[in-house]
């Protein structure tokens, strides 16, 4: 299993991305992210890329970061603050039930039953 992120799209067009649309990146970040996949998926194509977006939830330490919730702080200080992208948090403890689901490999069965079900 291997971590990348919505970034290694570019945003343009109707959004509502799948699995098989190709990616675009055009930050540093998200091209770092698909370099990432393509690296993974060379070494093993049966890897299960998980695509997380803007993951949010309580700092662990007393610094929070990026995944904390610090840009909600960051925009009631009056500090500027990302205006120009529309993205869905996902909750950390969600994450954390998907991740443990791909790691128990119950995931494989699923996807295997799709994919013989089109």
């Amino acid at each position: 299993m291997h971590l990348s992120s919505d970034l290694v799209y570019s945003g343009v067009g109707a959004g509502g991305y799948v699995e098989t649309d190709s990616v675009d990146p055009v930050t540093v970040y998200g091209k770092t992210m698909a370099q990432g996949e393509r690296e993974v998926l060379s070494i093993d194509p049966g890897a299960a890329v998980l695509r997380i977006s803007l993951p949010m939830g309580r700092a662990a330490t007393a610094t929070p970061g990026p995944s904390t919730g610090s840009t909600h702080g960051s925009v009631r200080a009056g500090r500027d603050a990302v205006y120009d992208e529309v993205r869905s948090a996902t909750y950390c403890d969600d994450l954390n039930r998907v991740f443990a689901f791909f790691l128990s490999g119950n995931a494989a069965a699923c996807i295997t039953s799709a994919a013989r079900e089109r």
